[in-house]
């Protein structure tokens, strides 16, 4: 039995990985052999080459229960332009899941997580968003060509960008039934994750009450490195062997623990100046009432978080 395709778009940090190994636990689920395919990324850029059959090599179900074929890849929601097409082209009836975060603590742990990169070079929170707001333009990812290098600042700005949500949901309904797109809340995984799972697997159409005992735990969760090159060294290798841990859980949580010993920073920067604060969220309240406004004409079933503008949906 061939089952139907499910993506989980995006998106980036979070969440979309610890939902992925979630649902792809479901016996009724087959999770891709590496969580983020960007199948669809490259087959945007080259529309005319991409095949279904391509993409369902990266699914190795072992039993033939699955109903739900699963991948994970955020970077498909900003690029939503240039890849709803393609998979509507491949894969008609995809279903799919967004889950959305507060877009000025989500900017903050993504500064966060390129810290453990050398492009920074030392910058504070502050400076970091100075130099997005800098250098921001709502055309900045469509006039980029395509493998040009980016300055610091605009690469800042591209990634303040990806939390205007409200500029790349639209693509999607566009192109598919909203029926089949459900949208989540970070906020919510965090607040009662069985719940927003159990109203995922019904989503899905697959049975919720396997996640009755089922027990949640955060996965690549934002830390800070002690030391950039072995951080750099762990991300090649689980780049490298991901297919492999995968299928190896134990293995994988094993290697997790020795590396978080070795390499974990007990640094806290999770200090956000109320001056930067304002300034950002000055910034992204236009986009997030925005996002409101369009979520009002599609079916969430869950509470909004305070930041989408409004505190329950009625």
């Amino acid at each position: 039995m061939v089952g139907k395709y499910a993506i989980i778009g995006g998106t980036g940090r979070a969440g979309s990985t610890s939902l992925f190994r979630y649902l792809s636990d479901h016996p009724e689920v087959c999770g891709s052999s590496v969580k983020e395919t960007k199948f669809f990324i490259r087959a945007a850029a080259d529309p005319g080459s991409a095949s279904l059959e391509d993409y369902k090599t990266y699914y190795h179900c072992y039993s033939n229960d699955a109903k739900i074929l699963l991948e994970a890849t955020p970077a498909y929601l900003h690029r939503g332009k240039d890849i709803a097409p393609v998979i509507a082209r491949l894969i008609p009836d995809a279903r799919f899941i967004f889950i959305l975060r507060d877009p000025v603590i989500r900017f903050h742990t993504i500064y966060r997580n390129h810290c453990n990169e050398n492009w920074l070079n030392g910058a504070s929170f502050d400076e970091f968003t100075s130099l997005a707001l800098e250098h921001y333009s709502r055309d900045l990812l469509t006039n980029t060509v395509r493998g040009e290098k980016l300055s610091p600042g605009e690469c800042a700005a591209r990634l303040l960008r990806t939390g205007c949500y409200a500029r790349f949901l639209p693509e999607f309904f566009k192109h598919f039934p909203q029926d089949n797109i459900c949208i989540l809340f970070f906020e919510n995984l965090l607040d009662c994750p069985a719940t927003l799972v159990k109203n995922t697997a019904r989503f899905l159409k697959i049975d919720p009450a396997f996640f009755n005992n089922y027990s949640f735990s955060i996965a690549n969760k934002t830390r800070d490195a002690r030391w950039k090159a072995i951080y750099q060294i762990a991300l090649r290798m689980n780049r490298r062997f991901e297919s492999t841990l995968n299928q190896h859980p134990d293995l994988r949580r094993l290697l997790l623990g020795i590396y978080h010993g070795l390499n974990v920073s007990k640094t806290d920067r999770e200090f956000i100046s109320d001056e930067t604060f304002q300034r950002l969220h000055s910034f992204f309240a236009p986009f997030n009432h925005e996002l409101f406004a369009l979520l009002q004409h599609h079916p969430v079933d869950t509470r909004f978080p305070t930041w989408v503008g409004k505190g329950m949906k009625t």
